[in-house]
């Protein structure tokens, strides 16, 4: 047996540094394996506290942070059903088919329908009042070599767009004076930028454009000297809210984009994250999708005969199939809408997510099932406007089918997971069991009237404090689970 030593574990995603004491295990038909001594508890330096923890390492390598580092059970998060993929809109459908494994599917479709997001900006809805576009934001996390490259192939998807934009803004640069200056027309913008162009560039777009990139440090890296600026250019524009911005370089120039339409499709590691997102509290994290997992690395035959698929082929029809119907959807102004028992169902399902994520996460998910409906509210514009344009429909007027709305709030509640998943993870609760105890504890409080004496024994057998039990009544009393007949007087479980 090797010397004992300390480590710090995982620092950015778990919000302090831990330490435990580790020893090197030998064993001579193996190479070394890392080892955590969990006789011990973690502490955490900032607070002094100690905390249960479950952290499973094979190789000094892990303790860089490229892995989850969360339970077995958190680490098998929901995939998206099959149902989904038979009932997508056409040319999705057909792009998914060229994926084979559960998780590049979803990690393919997730990534497309963010950056076909950003390929329709003539339809627009109404949500909450304003006016709003399909763009969304979304950000894959998983460790190296688990399948995060499909979101290449949907950047490749809106290729055709971007060739156009770029040949038409160098035709008119070559035909025009410099005054005013050459505009940089594209629909990807690079992320490997400074903030600056960023901005120069959605600019010359009339504020269209998307960032696409599998390495989420090519975006956060580029500007970390001005990241307290730009993290709120892109919080402002996920609400299409007005930008400006002063150029330091060029006294005078303010740069003015009334209603930025942008998409942002990313992929990293685990360790790539806080970079882009630094807190739960910054704005930027509920404005995300997120999807997460961990794959144990399988070899794929790579020969011809192995697949029937010819990659290039598919995706060149599919440029195609696209750029079709964005050429329809520019010709004029499309107007987006929900039909009535639609808005009654959105009403109603996000109203019990808030009452559920409150209660038994945390208050501060507030602000993700508030934006989670609006991401709901998008991604049916998406489905919708993809269906109009491939039945080559007339009018101005596209309505949500329901069979749209259903397949977009199957999608939201599997985000949903994955992000409050993230959430756990950087607030340090994956295995804490925190929400877990009240949710237990609600589920074997009995149908009938109980008083507080008899919650306080149900309590004593999950091992749940007494002073906890107290704390678990008000918050589920206020947050409509239960009701009380007087002060003092019988709860009741209130069932829907």
């Amino acid at each position: 047996m090797g010397p004992i030593f300390s480590v710090n574990l995982c620092p950015h995603l778990f919000g302090g540094t831990f330490k435990t004491n580790c020893m090197i295990l030998e064993n001579p038909n193996s190479n070394p394996k890392l080892s955590l001594d969990m006789s011990n508890t973690i502490q955490n330096e900032e607070t002094g506290q100690a905390t249960d923890m479950v952290v499973q390492t094979d190789s000094e390598q892990d303790i860089e942070n490229d892995s989850l580092n969360t339970s077995e059970n958190a680490l098998k998060t929901a995939v998206i059903p099959l149902e989904v993929y038979e009932n997508l809109p056409k040319v999705l459908k057909e792009a998914c088919e060229m994926f084979k494994s559960e998780r590049e599917k979803d990690v393919f479709l997730t990534s497309a329908i963010t950056v076909l997001s950003g390929c329709f900006h003539t339809v627009s809805g109404h949500y909450d009042g304003k006016k709003v576009y399909a763009n969304l934001y979304s950000f894959i996390i998983a460790p190296a070599a688990s399948g995060k490259s499909a979101l290449t192939g949907a950047k490749d998807l809106g290729q055709g767009i971007h060739n156009e934009m770029m040949n038409q803004s160098n035709e008119e640069n070559l035909i025009g004076n410099t005054n005013p200056p050459a505009r940089h027309r594209m629909l990807f913008i690079p992320g490997n930028n400074s903030a600056a162009m960023i901005i120069s560039i959605l600019r010359d777009n009339d504020g269209i454009g998307i960032i696409c990139e599998t390495e989420a440090d090519s975006l956060s890296n580029s500007f970390k000297q001005e990241w307290g600026g730009f993290s709120d250019t892109l919080r402002k524009a996920w609400h299409h809210e007005h930008i400006s911005y002063a150029r330091k370089q060029k006294r005078g120039e303010v740069i003015h984009i009334p209603k930025p339409k942008l998409s942002i499709a990313i992929s990293g590691t685990p360790n790539q994250m806080p970079g882009m997102i630094k807190s739960i509290h910054d704005g930027l994290f509920s404005r995300f999708i997120f999807y997460t997992y961990e794959n144990t690395p399988v070899w794929r035959d790579p020969s011809p005969q192995a697949s029937s698929v010819i990659y290039e082929t598919c995706m060149s029809q599919l440029q195609d199939h696209i750029k079709t119907l964005y050429d329809k959807a520019k010709e004029r102004e499309f107007s987006f809408d929900l039909a009535v028992l639609q808005w009654l169902k959105l009403n109603k399902t996000y109203s019990k997510k808030l009452q559920d994520s409150i209660t038994f996460v945390s208050l501060d998910t507030a602000s993700n099932i508030f934006r989670l409906g609006l991401i709901h509210f998008r991604i049916c514009m998406l489905f919708s406007t993809l269906r109009f344009f491939e039945e080559s429909n007339e009018g101005n007027d596209i309505v949500c089918s329901d069979m749209d709305y259903s397949i977009a709030e199957t999608l939201c509640d599997i985000y949903l997971k994955h992000g409050l998943l993230i959430y756990k993870i950087m607030t340090n609760q994956v295995n804490s069991g925190l929400g877990d105890n009240i949710n237990k504890f609600l589920k074997a409080l009995p149908a009938e009237p109980f008083k507080r004496k008899e919650a306080v024994g149900i309590g004593e057998k999950l091992k749940i404090a007494e002073r906890t039990v107290n704390k678990y009544l008000k918050t589920l009393k206020e947050n409509g689970f239960l009701k009380q007949d007087s002060q003092g007087g019988s709860y009741q479980v209130i069932i829907e």
